[in-house]
């Protein structure tokens, strides 16, 4: 039987699994992501690639989920990543040895979690990651949207607050600049220096007693719902999937979330379902081995 190798890179962990689409996965584990620089970066996941399909020879394809803006015509990463910062200007394929690179293919993370909730829906579905950033995808009829460019669906960079809040991308009043874990730390730290560096549980546990970081957790809420009220009435989806590491720690409440949608669309967008990610940690690397499937 032929199987797929699909491989998700985190600013923390690199996740991995080979199985085929529609499948449980043969195998699922993951490394954590070196810190040092590119040159270890590649050394590792190079030696991970060649392990792994010389130990698996029935492997016919691999997919690699990547942060960051993929520009289609270059292939190259643009813009800014800023859990990995050399990760830029480069090659998401510069990670595969070179006796695999024909059978390589690669995308946006966001966009292989999208893929991967996609897999029971026919239709348009929008999917949405809420982690130390905001990212996104649209999945139409089965595929990915990418644009003319490669750079679709940037919602964490869509303005929700005029001359508002600097973000990580250079510009201000974008939704992550409010919505993801990185702005509700910074946020907290007003209150209270640790929650710059404190796990997300333990601000969670803090909150229920906290009432300033309620309100600072709920601003993050409502910016995200009415960014996705606006997406529903713009692209019309069937679904809206929201995923991602805050969403499984519990940060925002899906149900609140539909409401607060439902509120502010047209009863004719009020098809939209609104639902929390099946896949979990391990959409991204279900997603790359869909995407080298499809490939």
């Amino acid at each position: 039987m032929t199987y797929y190798l699909g491989i998700d890179i985190g600013g923390t962990a690199i996740k991995y699994g080979i199985g085929n689409p529609g499948e449980e996965l043969r195998l699922a584990s993951s490394i954590p992501t070196p810190q040092t620089g590119l040159k270890e970066f590649l050394h590792v996941t190079r030696k991970l690639i060649h392990e792994l399909m010389d130990q698996n020879p029935d492997i016919a394809g691999i997919g690699i989920a990547t942060p960051g803006t993929i520009d289609r015509k270059s292939g190259m990463l643009l813009g800014v990543n800023p859990n990995l910062r050399w990760w830029i200007r480069k090659s998401p394929l510069d990670i595969v040895p070179d006796e695999f690179r024909k059978i390589a293919v690669c995308d946006n993370d966001a966009n292989l979690m999208t893929l991967a909730e996609a897999q029971s829906t026919l239709g348009v579905v929008l999917g949405i990651t809420v982690g130390t950033g905001i990212g996104s995808g649209l999945v139409l009829n089965g595929r990915i949207y990418h644009g003319s460019q490669g750079f679709a669906l940037e919602a964490g960079h869509m303005c929700v607050q005029r001359d508002g809040l600097k973000c990580s991308c250079g510009l201000s009043g974008c939704l992550e600049a409010y919505s993801s874990v990185s702005a509700i730390r910074k946020a907290a730290r007003q209150i209270d220096p640790k929650y710059a560096s404190c796990g997300l549980d333990e601000l969670l546990q803090d909150a229920r007693r906290t009432p300033g970081l309620q309100t600072i957790i709920k601003r993050g809420r409502d910016f995200l719902s009415m960014g996705l009220a606006n997406l529903a009435m713009l692209l019309d989806p069937d679904v809206i999937v929201i995923g991602g590491g805050a969403m499984e720690a519990g940060l925002y409440d899906i149900d609140q979330i539909a409401m607060t949608i439902a509120a502010n669309t047209a009863k004719v967008n009020h098809h939209t379902a609104i639902q929390k990610a099946k896949t979990g940690n391990l959409a991204g690397v279900i997603g790359a081995i869909l995407l080298a499937a499809q490939e």
